[in-house]
């Protein structure tokens, strides 16, 4: 995952359509994955860096 794509998805006046369980549905751009790990990294990078290094 890059840093790219929340740039991309946050291009004013965008739709954005992500695939669940129920088709495609709109989403905004807030709720998507991308934005959200993005979001976390930068807010809580401790906590983020202990959850993406723990051994499995």
């Amino acid at each position: 995952m890059t840093a790219l794509p929340p740039i991309l998805l946050g291009y004013p006046n965008a739709w954005i359509y992500q695939a669940s369980e129920f088709g495609f549905e709109r989403v905004a751009y807030e709720d998507t994955d991308h934005y959200q790990v993005t979001r976390n990294f930068l807010t809580r990078r401790e906590m983020m860096l202990e959850v993406l290094l723990k051994p499995d």
